[in-house]
């Protein structure tokens, strides 16, 4: 709030600077009420002018030190991209799980489509799903629900550069116990700002194969995860499994 205030009144001062530097077309009185309204603001809420300089010098501060657009090659990004598969069936519905971690250069913007066959060749379905901000050395997840069996998967992953959203998933970290059917898991966001959408995808495995799979948004009342803030969801599997994994996505 005092950070929003503090840019509302760098503005004012340079909207009164700018009047008073005028050599014509602002009157006297306009320039006194912006001063008086600026001042008034400042007394009101505590803000001193340190605040509002540190507010214009950081509104002006845009550079993002990221890899350039221009040089993005996305065969060779998708050869940085390391895809684990999965599948199980829980119940009478096939599931696929698309395992993606990113070991190239740039935050992405990272597509996943998927497609199933039966053992003569023909189609029976055909998924995709778009995830944002998958930063460098981040690990996602995709999941698939499928109406029928199949013989056959293929998948293509289709990535662009993410110049909109912050990746956060490196900020985030968690904590888990097993209790009955379920992990009870606590995410803590390291990070300077608030982690938005943050979806949990857990893997339950039995050895080596996989048993079952929860889904939760880790979020509270604003769909986020403040700075410093930890939030705790149940994720349940009703099948005996001896370990889970745990894969994120979100953004700032």
């Amino acid at each position: 709030m005092k950070k929003t205030l503090s840019i509302l009144l760098a503005c004012l001062t340079i909207v009164a600077a700018t009047a008073g530097c005028s050599s014509g077309g602002v009157s006297q009185e306009e320039y006194d009420k912006v001063v008086a309204e600026r001042d008034a603001l400042k007394e009101q809420y505590g803000v001193t002018d340190s605040d509002t300089s540190a507010a214009s010098a950081s509104s002006d501060d845009t550079t993002v030190d990221t890899p350039n657009d221009k040089d993005f090659d996305a065969q060779a990004v998708l050869d940085k991209l390391k895809v684990t598969e999965y599948s199980y069936k829980s119940g009478s519905t096939p599931w696929v799980f698309l395992v993606v971690e990113n070991t190239s250069d740039y935050n992405l913007e990272l597509r996943a489509s998927l497609k199933t066959y039966d053992s003569a060749g023909n189609l029976l379905a055909a998924k995709d799903a778009t995830h944002n901000a998958v930063g460098q050395g981040t690990t996602t997840a995709y999941s698939f629900m499928l109406d029928e069996d199949y013989a056959k998967t293929e998948y293509e992953l289709t990535p662009s550069v993410e110049d909109y959203y912050q990746s956060v998933v490196d900020d985030l970290t968690y904590t888990s116990n097993s209790a009955k059917n379920k992990e009870v898991v606590s995410v803590t966001n390291n990070g300077q700002i608030a982690a938005r959408f943050v979806e949990g995808y857990a893997l339950f495995f039995k050895g080596d194969k996989l048993v079952g799979h929860a889904f939760v948004y880790f979020t509270d009342d604003d769909s986020e995860i403040k700075a410093g803030a930890t939030i705790t969801k149940e994720m349940q599997c009703f099948e005996d499994y001896d370990s889970f994994k745990l894969y994120f996505n979100g953004r700032g």
